[in-house]
């Protein structure tokens, strides 16, 4: 019988299994039946639209209905969206199903709180300690069952079926967790969710307002920058792959590798904390160093034609962005007042959300006029800022 941590372990790893397959195979299986980078570019802008809108409200809905009913829910409607890719391939009922997808996850976050709830202390420190070697387990595991099976007779629809598989499977396991729906208060029991998620996204305007936030536009600037250049970037690896005709199944190698180099990268960095960049508590040495890797990188992929260049320019690429994930959150939160903190972490992190937005579309457009080429050098352009600005704050 498995006890509730290792059951979010769980439901963790089968979501992440279904993201991950779902990275290795979209750009191929799109490509294959006609759909345009810009038609991939939209699908990707629309549910990062979602996503800026939607994730702010689930912590919210699962104050009110309880987390493990926000799970089952997200999760029945990954399985529903998962389904539908099964029933046919027209790039209208595609563009449907991967936008109703938005509302399906990650589950992360959720799973996140759910463990603050129904976990002691000690197993909350235990949760949260294997994270990261789960959460790199399920994407190793992922890349390579996608890249396996795809290449199958028939493959896509078998990784649809799987995909649809782990839901419900994910479903049964979220149905034995706890029940912790908190009594609603009498004039909350009227309410719909619409309403409620109006009520939550005003309160979180009003916080917003509040915030100094003349403090944090340096840091601010910087997260921008390092984020519209990644996510340029990230938007061409799949088309690239694609274009120099690489098997789904060598795409998956290369995404075991990242996973294994951004583990070997976390835990150089971790111990680089107490040596090299002991006393950088705002981060700004090893923003520096980061953006210095990305730039040099990135201009050299950039500029050449080799696939085995740009595929072995991935690593320092990985490399960098696990510098950089791991660091902007503690310079932010070295920086923030008590007062000023959940505010300014939310909208922090809502940069992903609107670079999501705006670069799928921006680089569908011009991967389809100029080339994926002209994609990865005009990332050049943000990720040049960023190392400007890093430069400044040392």
């Amino acid at each position: 019988m498995l006890s509730t941590k290792n059951k979010l372990l769980l439901c963790l790893v089968l979501d992440n299994v279904g993201f991950t397959m779902m990275i290795v195979l979209f750009f191929p299986y799109i490509n294959g039946i006609g759909g345009s980078q810009l038609y991939q570019g939209s699908i990707m802008s629309v549910m990062s639209f979602i996503g800026l809108i939607w994730n702010p409200m689930i912590g919210s809905l699962g104050d009110s209905y309880g987390r493990k009913i926000i799970l089952r829910r997200m999760t029945m409607i990954s399985a529903i969206s998962n389904a539908m890719l099964l029933v046919s391939d027209s790039l209208a009922w595609i563009f449907v199903a991967r936008v109703m997808s938005a509302f399906g996850g990650p589950l992360i976050p959720v799973l996140a709180t759910a463990a603050s709830e129904f976990l002691s202390k000690e197993e909350q420190s235990s949760y949260f300690g294997k994270l990261p070697a789960v959460m790199a387990i399920a994407f190793i595991g992922g890349s390579l069952v996608g890249g396996f099976i795809s290449e199958l007779p028939n493959g896509f629809t078998l990784c649809f079926l799987l995909m649809v598989v782990s839901n419900v499977t994910n479903i049964g396991v979220v149905s034995t967790l706890p029940d912790t729906t908190r009594p609603q208060k009498k004039e909350e029991e009227s309410l719909s969710i619409l309403k409620i998620a109006d009520r939550e996204v005003k309160n979180i305007v009003v916080k917003l307002k509040n915030v100094k936030w003349a403090e944090y536009s340096d840091i601010f600037s910087v997260k921008l920058s390092f984020e519209l250049g990644c996510s340029l970037f990230i938007r061409s690896i799949g088309p690239t792959f694609v274009e120099y005709g690489v098997q789904r199944r060598s795409m998956g190698y290369v995404f075991t590798l990242l996973s294994v180099c951004t583990i070997v990268a976390n835990i150089v960095v971790e111990s680089l904390k107490k040596t090299v960049y002991a006393g950088d508590s705002l981060g700004g040495k090893r923003l520096f160093h980061a953006a210095a890797l990305y730039v040099t990188t990135a201009l050299m992929m950039s500029f050449s034609d080799s696939l085995y260049f740009f595929t072995a320019g991935l690593i320092p690429m990985a490399v960098a962005n696990t510098i950089s994930g791991s660091t902007f959150t503690e310079a932010l939160m070295a920086k923030a007042s008590d007062a000023d903190r959940g505010g300014v972490n939310g909208a922090f992190e809502s940069i992903t959300s609107l670079c999501g937005l705006a670069t799928p579309l921006a680089a569908g457009f011009l991967s389809d006029w100029y080339g994926n080429k002209f994609v990865l050098q005009m990332a050049l352009l943000p990720s040049s800022l960023g190392l400007w600005l890093t430069y400044k704050r040392l």
